[in-house]
């Protein structure tokens, strides 16, 4: 993918108003619909579109700052079992903790009224 920056004419600390502006500026010039039969005006719309996509989501903006992927990476079959058995592990506990702070709750109360 080429740097999106580049694509939308805006510098890499640019607002999500200016990002978005210049997208726009840029769709108008370039749409399909303006221009039917040129076939480098769908490329180009698709990759100011993918730009626009990408730096308008926080998360896949950071990323790509930060020199990683655009795009996330894809998981193993072994990492997702992984992050399951994260979240059931986080889901007990977050019950089990639950559970004792009610009855802490109900052994406070008690002490108060005996």
């Amino acid at each position: 993918m080429e740097n999106p920056y580049k694509t939308l004419g805006v510098p890499s600390d640019a607002s999500q108003e200016a990002i978005h502006g210049a997208f726009r500026t840029l769709a108008k010039q370039c749409h399909p619909d303006t221009h039917p039969n040129s076939a480098t005006a769908e490329g180009e719309f698709k990759a100011l579109s993918n730009a626009d996509d990408m730096l308008s989501d926080p998360n896949r903006r950071d990323r790509y700052d930060c020199g990683g992927a655009a795009e996330p990476v894809a998981e193993s079959a072994s990492a997702k079992a992984a992050g399951l058995a994260r979240m059931r592990r986080k889901k007990v506990l977050d019950t089990t903790m639950f559970a004792l702070s009610a009855a802490v709750g109900a052994i406070g109360i008690l002490r108060c009224v005996y």
